[in-house]
């Protein structure tokens, strides 16, 4: 059973495919990580909820869908975080600017991929984890 099909079918592909496409080499790390944690026997639905807790009693539905959307959500904070290394400091400023002045009136957010979106918080935490030595300032409107 191969876990990528089965989260493509479950989820969007764009995120596999927006992910891979910042990243590769660590998107395939990730498939491959779960498809053998997969293959290897670990449960995916166990009490801690994550692989490498337990060994499943068989091959379910159940525990495929949950071994998929634990890779999914491995790539979405792949797809994130690789996102926001790829911007260069002017880029991010602008996004950081764009939602800063968007949050007087709503709760703004910018989508990176369908099904995939940031606010403000999110796309400084990104910044500032991606590239320790560039800060970006934030105004607290609240």
């Amino acid at each position: 059973m191969k876990i990528k099909d089965i989260m493509m079918q479950n989820h969007t592909s764009n995120v596999y495919e927006a992910a891979r496409w910042l990243n590769a080499a660590e998107t395939d790390r990730m498939v491959e990580t779960y498809q053998s944690a997969w293959d290897n026997g670990e449960s995916f639905t166990g009490v801690w909820g994550n692989f490498c807790t337990e060994k499943r009693e068989s091959d379910t539905q159940e525990e495929a869908n949950a071994c998929a959307k634990q890779l999914y959500n491995a790539l979405v904070t792949t797809l994130k975080r690789e996102w926001a290394r790829s911007l260069t400091h002017k880029q991010a400023k602008s996004v950081v600017d764009a939602l800063q002045a968007a949050r007087i009136t709503n709760i703004p957010s910018i989508t990176i991929c369908e099904g995939v979106s940031l606010y403000l918080e999110d796309v400084h935490m990104l910044w500032e984890d991606t590239h320790p030595d560039e800060k970006i300032d934030v105004v607290d409107y609240i």
